[in-house]
């Protein structure tokens, strides 16, 4: 994780491409779950 911050050279828009890349494992995760339960 801490090697993917430090890759980024903008703080603030790696901070938020941080947070969308997060959302977009929470949906996948909520997406897949379901289909291997």
């Amino acid at each position: 994780m801490s090697t993917l911050l430090a890759g980024n050279d903008g703080g603030g828009l790696g901070r938020e491409s941080n947070r969308m890349a997060l959302r977009l494992w929470a949906a996948a995760f909520f997406l897949w779950r379901p289909m291997v339960i």
